[in-house]
Protein backbone atom coordinates (compact mmCIF):
# COMPACT_ATOMS: atom_id res chain seq x y z
CA UNK A 1 0.00 0.00 0.00
CA UNK A 2 2.87 2.56 0.25
CA UNK A 3 3.85 1.66 -2.90
CA UNK A 4 1.00 2.89 -4.36
CA UNK A 5 0.65 5.73 -2.01
CA UNK A 6 3.92 6.88 -3.21
CA UNK A 7 3.14 7.02 -6.91
CA UNK A 8 0.37 8.58 -6.57
CA UNK A 9 1.98 11.26 -5.00
CA UNK A 10 4.94 11.76 -7.14
CA UNK A 11 1.96 12.09 -10.16
CA UNK A 12 0.25 14.53 -7.95
CA UNK A 13 3.40 16.56 -7.08
CA UNK A 14 4.12 16.74 -11.23
CA UNK A 15 1.02 18.18 -11.99
CA UNK A 16 1.29 21.15 -9.27
CA UNK A 17 4.28 22.02 -11.38
CA UNK A 18 2.50 23.59 -14.42
CA UNK A 19 0.63 26.33 -14.40
CA UNK A 20 -3.18 26.52 -13.11
CA UNK A 21 -5.05 29.60 -14.28
CA UNK A 22 -8.00 30.10 -12.57
CA UNK A 23 -8.33 34.15 -12.26
CA UNK A 24 -11.00 35.81 -13.79
CA UNK A 25 -11.08 37.03 -17.56
CA UNK A 26 -9.67 39.89 -17.48
CA UNK A 27 -10.36 40.64 -21.15
CA UNK A 28 -13.53 42.55 -22.23
CA UNK A 29 -15.65 41.37 -24.84
CA UNK A 30 -13.19 38.58 -26.10
CA UNK A 31 -15.66 36.67 -27.23
CA UNK A 32 -16.74 39.50 -29.68
CA UNK A 33 -20.49 38.87 -28.39
CA UNK A 34 -20.88 43.13 -27.65
CA UNK A 35 -19.83 43.46 -31.24
CA UNK A 36 -17.31 46.05 -32.37
CA UNK A 37 -16.68 46.85 -28.78
CA UNK A 38 -14.03 47.17 -25.79
CA UNK A 39 -10.65 46.82 -27.98
CA UNK A 40 -8.08 49.11 -29.53
CA UNK A 41 -7.26 48.12 -33.19
CA UNK A 42 -5.42 49.85 -36.42
CA UNK A 43 -7.46 48.34 -38.75
CA UNK A 44 -10.93 50.37 -40.21
CA UNK A 45 -13.87 48.39 -38.99
CA UNK A 46 -16.80 47.46 -41.93
CA UNK A 47 -19.97 45.54 -40.59
CA UNK A 48 -20.75 44.22 -44.15
CA UNK A 49 -17.85 43.71 -46.07
CA UNK A 50 -14.15 42.40 -45.60
CA UNK A 51 -12.91 42.61 -49.34
CA UNK A 52 -10.65 45.55 -48.66
CA UNK A 53 -6.95 44.56 -47.25
CA UNK A 54 -7.08 46.24 -43.98
CA UNK A 55 -10.89 45.76 -42.98
CA UNK A 56 -11.97 43.70 -40.60
CA UNK A 57 -15.67 43.31 -39.55
CA UNK A 58 -17.62 41.17 -36.60
CA UNK A 59 -20.02 38.44 -37.75
CA UNK A 60 -21.08 34.69 -37.13
CA UNK A 61 -19.39 33.31 -40.33
CA UNK A 62 -16.00 34.65 -42.79
CA UNK A 63 -18.61 33.58 -45.96
CA UNK A 64 -20.90 36.43 -44.49
CA UNK A 65 -18.27 39.32 -45.17
CA UNK A 66 -16.30 37.91 -48.07
CA UNK A 67 -17.63 35.31 -50.90
CA UNK A 68 -14.39 33.17 -50.23
CA UNK A 69 -14.23 33.30 -47.15
CA UNK A 70 -14.87 30.14 -44.63
CA UNK A 71 -18.25 29.56 -43.31
CA UNK A 72 -17.03 28.23 -39.81
CA UNK A 73 -19.11 29.21 -36.78
CA UNK A 74 -17.31 31.05 -33.70
CA UNK A 75 -15.16 29.17 -31.32
CA UNK A 76 -17.37 29.95 -28.68
CA UNK A 77 -20.94 28.05 -29.48
CA UNK A 78 -20.96 27.74 -33.72
CA UNK A 79 -22.81 30.68 -33.56
CA UNK A 80 -21.80 33.74 -32.28
CA UNK A 81 -19.57 36.66 -33.10
CA UNK A 82 -16.16 36.26 -34.18
CA UNK A 83 -13.25 38.70 -35.22
CA UNK A 84 -12.89 38.50 -39.34
CA UNK A 85 -9.70 40.60 -40.77
CA UNK A 86 -8.58 40.90 -44.35
CA UNK A 87 -4.79 41.40 -43.82
CA UNK A 88 -3.30 44.63 -43.89
CA UNK A 89 -0.09 45.13 -46.14
CA UNK A 90 2.04 46.32 -43.25
CA UNK A 91 2.99 45.48 -39.90
CA UNK A 92 -0.53 46.46 -38.21
CA UNK A 93 -2.26 45.96 -34.37
CA UNK A 94 -5.27 43.77 -34.88
CA UNK A 95 -6.19 43.81 -31.49
CA UNK A 96 -5.22 45.59 -28.37
CA UNK A 97 -6.58 45.81 -24.98
CA UNK A 98 -5.30 47.53 -21.63
CA UNK A 99 -5.84 45.45 -18.43
CA UNK A 100 -5.02 46.02 -14.52
CA UNK A 101 -2.79 43.47 -12.99
CA UNK A 102 -1.77 42.80 -10.29
CA UNK A 103 2.20 42.90 -9.04
CA UNK A 104 4.48 39.75 -8.90
CA UNK A 105 1.90 37.40 -10.41
CA UNK A 106 1.97 35.03 -13.35
CA UNK A 107 -0.90 35.84 -16.15
CA UNK A 108 -1.96 33.53 -19.24
CA UNK A 109 -2.68 35.37 -22.63
CA UNK A 110 -4.69 33.34 -25.23
CA UNK A 111 -7.12 32.91 -27.88
CA UNK A 112 -8.21 31.27 -30.36
CA UNK A 113 -7.68 31.66 -34.13
CA UNK A 114 -7.45 30.42 -38.43
CA UNK A 115 -7.00 30.99 -41.56
CA UNK A 116 -10.21 31.95 -43.09
CA UNK A 117 -9.35 31.75 -46.93
CA UNK A 118 -8.50 28.17 -48.50
CA UNK A 119 -7.43 29.66 -52.22
CA UNK A 120 -6.62 33.23 -51.37
CA UNK A 121 -2.65 32.33 -51.12
CA UNK A 122 0.16 33.38 -48.18
CA UNK A 123 -1.05 32.36 -44.22
CA UNK A 124 -1.06 35.00 -41.44
CA UNK A 125 1.74 35.43 -39.10
CA UNK A 126 1.66 37.10 -35.74
CA UNK A 127 3.60 38.25 -32.43
CA UNK A 128 2.12 39.25 -28.86
CA UNK A 129 3.16 42.21 -27.13
CA UNK A 130 2.70 43.00 -23.52
CA UNK A 131 3.43 46.64 -22.40
CA UNK A 132 5.85 47.00 -25.66
CA UNK A 133 7.72 43.92 -25.03
CA UNK A 134 7.67 40.66 -27.80
CA UNK A 135 6.46 37.16 -26.23
CA UNK A 136 9.98 35.53 -25.48
CA UNK A 137 11.19 32.64 -27.75
CA UNK A 138 9.94 30.20 -29.10
CA UNK A 139 6.33 32.08 -29.01
CA UNK A 140 7.95 35.20 -30.54
CA UNK A 141 6.01 34.48 -33.64
CA UNK A 142 3.89 32.07 -34.82
CA UNK A 143 1.68 31.02 -37.97
CA UNK A 144 -2.26 30.16 -38.48
CA UNK A 145 -1.61 27.49 -41.00
CA UNK A 146 -4.75 25.93 -39.96
CA UNK A 147 -7.70 26.52 -42.41
CA UNK A 148 -11.08 26.97 -41.72
CA UNK A 149 -10.29 25.37 -38.00
CA UNK A 150 -9.84 26.88 -34.56
CA UNK A 151 -5.74 27.19 -33.29
CA UNK A 152 -4.92 27.79 -29.88
CA UNK A 153 -2.00 30.41 -28.73
CA UNK A 154 -0.83 30.96 -25.37
CA UNK A 155 1.82 32.67 -23.97
CA UNK A 156 2.86 33.84 -19.99
CA UNK A 157 3.30 36.82 -18.70
CA UNK A 158 4.80 37.87 -15.06
CA UNK A 159 3.89 41.26 -14.31
CA UNK A 160 6.76 42.35 -12.11
CA UNK A 161 6.42 45.73 -10.58
CA UNK A 162 3.78 46.33 -13.76
CA UNK A 163 0.11 47.57 -12.34
CA UNK A 164 -1.31 46.98 -15.89
CA UNK A 165 -0.60 45.00 -18.95
CA UNK A 166 -1.11 46.49 -22.34
CA UNK A 167 -1.28 43.59 -24.85
CA UNK A 168 -1.20 43.99 -28.55
CA UNK A 169 -1.98 40.74 -31.35
CA UNK A 170 -0.20 42.14 -34.98
CA UNK A 171 -0.03 40.99 -37.87
CA UNK A 172 3.15 40.64 -39.19
CA UNK A 173 2.36 39.65 -42.50
CA UNK A 174 2.72 42.16 -45.27
CA UNK A 175 1.68 39.89 -48.28
CA UNK A 176 -1.52 40.85 -50.35
CA UNK A 177 -2.00 37.52 -51.86
CA UNK A 178 -4.64 35.36 -48.44
CA UNK A 179 -3.12 37.25 -44.93
CA UNK A 180 -7.11 36.41 -43.78
CA UNK A 181 -8.03 35.67 -40.42
CA UNK A 182 -9.76 35.48 -37.64
CA UNK A 183 -9.32 36.14 -33.72
CA UNK A 184 -12.02 34.47 -30.48
CA UNK A 185 -12.47 33.78 -27.42
CA UNK A 186 -9.42 35.86 -26.00
CA UNK A 187 -8.70 35.33 -22.44
CA UNK A 188 -6.00 36.92 -20.15
CA UNK A 189 -5.95 35.13 -16.76
CA UNK A 190 -3.87 34.99 -13.37
CA UNK A 191 -2.24 31.92 -12.79
CA UNK A 192 -0.30 29.95 -10.30
CA UNK A 193 3.03 29.89 -12.14
CA UNK A 194 4.35 30.23 -15.98
CA UNK A 195 4.14 27.90 -18.31
CA UNK A 196 5.28 26.93 -21.58
CA UNK A 197 4.14 28.72 -24.99
CA UNK A 198 1.88 27.39 -27.63
CA UNK A 199 0.38 27.31 -30.68
CA UNK A 200 -1.21 24.66 -32.34
CA UNK A 201 -4.85 23.01 -33.34
CA UNK A 202 -6.08 20.95 -30.49
CA UNK A 203 -8.31 18.78 -32.70
CA UNK A 204 -5.17 15.96 -31.06
CA UNK A 205 -3.63 16.37 -27.75
CA UNK A 206 -0.06 17.14 -28.07
CA UNK A 207 3.01 15.61 -26.92
CA UNK A 208 5.04 18.92 -25.42
CA UNK A 209 8.05 17.65 -24.56
CA UNK A 210 10.22 13.95 -23.60
CA UNK A 211 13.35 14.33 -21.36
CA UNK A 212 14.94 12.02 -19.06
CA UNK A 213 14.62 12.68 -15.39
CA UNK A 214 17.44 10.51 -13.19
CA UNK A 215 16.90 7.59 -15.74
CA UNK A 216 13.27 7.68 -15.69
CA UNK A 217 11.50 10.01 -18.80
CA UNK A 218 9.02 12.59 -18.20
CA UNK A 219 6.87 13.70 -20.43
CA UNK A 220 4.13 16.70 -20.97
CA UNK A 221 1.36 16.77 -22.95
CA UNK A 222 -1.38 19.07 -23.81
CA UNK A 223 -4.92 18.83 -23.37
CA UNK A 224 -8.00 20.63 -24.26
CA UNK A 225 -10.96 20.89 -21.64
CA UNK A 226 -13.08 19.27 -24.19
CA UNK A 227 -10.83 16.24 -24.15
CA UNK A 228 -11.43 15.90 -20.25
CA UNK A 229 -13.98 13.34 -20.80
CA UNK A 230 -11.77 11.31 -22.68
CA UNK A 231 -9.52 8.42 -21.49
CA UNK A 232 -5.99 9.16 -21.44
CA UNK A 233 -3.32 6.84 -21.98
CA UNK A 234 0.43 6.85 -22.81
CA UNK A 235 2.04 4.10 -25.65
CA UNK A 236 5.70 3.80 -25.53
CA UNK A 237 7.09 1.47 -28.92
CA UNK A 238 10.70 0.05 -28.23
CA UNK A 239 10.21 -3.05 -30.69
CA UNK A 240 7.81 -2.06 -33.56
CA UNK A 241 4.92 -1.81 -32.13
CA UNK A 242 3.21 0.34 -29.67
CA UNK A 243 2.50 -0.15 -26.02
CA UNK A 244 0.39 0.94 -23.27
CA UNK A 245 2.28 1.71 -20.25
CA UNK A 246 -0.05 3.73 -17.77
CA UNK A 247 -3.48 6.07 -17.95
CA UNK A 248 -4.15 9.50 -16.83
CA UNK A 249 -6.22 11.44 -15.52
CA UNK A 250 -6.17 14.52 -17.58
CA UNK A 251 -6.42 17.84 -16.75
CA UNK A 252 -7.08 20.98 -18.58
CA UNK A 253 -3.59 22.20 -19.77
CA UNK A 254 -0.37 20.74 -19.85
CA UNK A 255 -0.33 17.46 -18.04
CA UNK A 256 2.72 15.48 -16.59
CA UNK A 257 3.44 11.41 -16.95
CA UNK A 258 6.64 9.33 -15.78
CA UNK A 259 7.48 6.34 -17.67
CA UNK A 260 10.08 5.06 -14.10
CA UNK A 261 10.90 1.96 -16.19
CA UNK A 262 12.06 3.06 -19.86
CA UNK A 263 14.47 0.81 -21.71
CA UNK A 264 17.96 2.28 -21.67
CA UNK A 265 20.25 2.44 -24.94
CA UNK A 266 17.00 1.80 -27.52
CA UNK A 267 14.33 4.72 -29.66
CA UNK A 268 11.55 4.81 -27.21
CA UNK A 269 8.57 6.23 -29.35
CA UNK A 270 6.00 7.74 -27.23
CA UNK A 271 2.31 8.88 -28.07
CA UNK A 272 -0.94 10.01 -26.51
CA UNK A 273 -3.72 8.26 -27.23
CA UNK A 274 -7.48 9.26 -26.40
CA UNK A 275 -10.46 7.42 -26.03
CA UNK A 276 -14.10 8.94 -25.80
CA UNK A 277 -17.32 7.52 -25.27
CA UNK A 278 -17.91 5.93 -28.07
CA UNK A 279 -14.39 4.21 -28.42
CA UNK A 280 -13.20 6.39 -30.84
CA UNK A 281 -9.45 6.82 -30.51
CA UNK A 282 -7.25 10.08 -31.10
CA UNK A 283 -3.40 9.81 -31.07
CA UNK A 284 -0.65 12.58 -30.13
CA UNK A 285 2.22 13.82 -32.03
CA UNK A 286 5.37 11.08 -31.53
CA UNK A 287 8.31 12.00 -30.12
CA UNK A 288 11.21 9.84 -29.54
CA UNK A 289 13.69 9.87 -26.95
CA UNK A 290 17.01 7.51 -26.01
CA UNK A 291 17.96 6.96 -22.61
CA UNK A 292 21.49 5.43 -22.10
CA UNK A 293 23.17 3.42 -19.55
CA UNK A 294 26.34 3.30 -18.98
CA UNK A 295 26.29 0.38 -16.34
CA UNK A 296 24.79 -1.75 -19.43
CA UNK A 297 23.38 -3.98 -16.64
CA UNK A 298 19.58 -2.61 -15.36
CA UNK A 299 16.82 -4.78 -14.94
CA UNK A 300 13.43 -3.65 -15.74
CA UNK A 301 10.19 -4.69 -15.28
CA UNK A 302 7.20 -2.87 -17.37
CA UNK A 303 4.13 -2.30 -17.21
CA UNK A 304 4.49 -1.00 -13.75
CA UNK A 305 2.02 -0.36 -12.78
CA UNK A 306 0.34 -2.77 -15.02
CA UNK A 307 -2.98 -3.89 -15.80
CA UNK A 308 -4.05 -7.56 -14.35
CA UNK A 309 -4.26 -8.47 -18.05
CA UNK A 310 -0.98 -6.74 -19.64
CA UNK A 311 1.43 -8.93 -20.68
CA UNK A 312 4.49 -8.17 -18.07
CA UNK A 313 8.07 -7.89 -19.69
CA UNK A 314 11.49 -7.91 -18.05
CA UNK A 315 14.40 -5.73 -19.73
CA UNK A 316 17.89 -6.97 -19.20
CA UNK A 317 20.84 -4.55 -21.20
CA UNK A 318 23.29 -6.12 -19.95
CA UNK A 319 25.27 -10.13 -20.27
CA UNK A 320 21.72 -12.56 -20.64
CA UNK A 321 23.91 -15.33 -20.27
CA UNK A 322 24.60 -14.66 -16.71
CA UNK A 323 20.90 -14.86 -15.82
CA UNK A 324 20.47 -18.30 -13.60
CA UNK A 325 16.95 -18.00 -12.85
CA UNK A 326 13.68 -15.94 -11.87
CA UNK A 327 11.31 -15.80 -9.32
CA UNK A 328 7.75 -14.09 -9.69
CA UNK A 329 6.69 -14.11 -5.83
CA UNK A 330 3.03 -12.66 -3.96
CA UNK A 331 3.44 -10.39 -0.95
CA UNK A 332 3.23 -13.28 1.16
CA UNK A 333 6.11 -15.26 -0.72
CA UNK A 334 4.50 -17.50 -2.49
CA UNK A 335 6.06 -18.70 -6.18
CA UNK A 336 3.83 -17.81 -8.83
CA UNK A 337 6.82 -18.10 -11.30
CA UNK A 338 9.73 -19.85 -11.75
CA UNK A 339 12.03 -20.33 -14.50
CA UNK A 340 16.36 -22.16 -14.14
CA UNK A 341 18.27 -20.59 -17.17
CA UNK A 342 16.43 -18.15 -17.66
CA UNK A 343 18.88 -15.77 -20.12
CA UNK A 344 17.92 -18.38 -22.85
CA UNK A 345 14.09 -17.16 -23.38
CA UNK A 346 15.59 -13.03 -23.71
CA UNK A 347 15.33 -11.95 -26.80
CA UNK A 348 16.43 -9.00 -27.84
CA UNK A 349 16.97 -8.02 -24.03
CA UNK A 350 13.59 -8.57 -23.27
CA UNK A 351 11.74 -11.73 -22.32
CA UNK A 352 7.81 -11.89 -21.49
CA UNK A 353 6.55 -13.92 -18.50
CA UNK A 354 4.07 -16.08 -18.91
CA UNK A 355 1.71 -15.56 -16.27
CA UNK A 356 -1.76 -13.51 -15.67
CA UNK A 357 -1.37 -12.21 -12.46
CA UNK A 358 -4.38 -10.34 -10.49
CA UNK A 359 -4.59 -6.87 -9.04
CA UNK A 360 -1.67 -6.40 -6.04
CA UNK A 361 1.60 -6.10 -5.22
CA UNK A 362 4.70 -8.72 -6.39
CA UNK A 363 8.32 -8.78 -6.53
CA UNK A 364 10.36 -10.44 -9.22
CA UNK A 365 13.70 -11.26 -8.52
CA UNK A 366 16.71 -12.20 -11.19
CA UNK A 367 19.70 -14.47 -9.90
CA UNK A 368 22.48 -13.97 -11.68
CA UNK A 369 26.30 -15.49 -11.20
CA UNK A 370 27.69 -13.29 -9.44
CA UNK A 371 24.61 -10.53 -8.15
CA UNK A 372 21.17 -10.59 -7.26
CA UNK A 373 18.71 -8.00 -8.62
CA UNK A 374 14.92 -7.83 -6.83
CA UNK A 375 12.09 -5.23 -8.14
CA UNK A 376 8.39 -4.44 -6.95
CA UNK A 377 5.80 -5.00 -9.44
CA UNK A 378 2.49 -3.62 -9.04
CA UNK A 379 -0.65 -4.43 -11.03
CA UNK A 380 -3.97 -2.98 -10.72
Amino acid sequence: MRIVLFIFGLCATALSLFAQCGGANLVVNGNFSAGNTGFATSYTYNPTSCYVEGEYSIATSGSAVHGLFCTTGDHTSGTGNYMIVNGAPSITNVWCQNMTVATNTWYRFSFWGMNVCAVCGDAPQFSISINGTPASNPCATFTFNTICSWKYYEVFWHSGSSTSANICVTNLNTYLGGNDFALDDIEFRSCSTGGPCVAFPLDNPILEHVKSEYNKIQLAFWLDEYMLNHQVYVERDVKGFFEEIGSVQGLNGSNIFVDNYPVFNKEMHYRIKLVDKDGKIRYSNIKTKILENKENNTLLVYPNPARYNDAIILTYQGDTEKIMNITLTDMSGKTLYHQENAGIFFENTQMRVPVQLSSGCYSVTVRFTDKIITQKLIVY
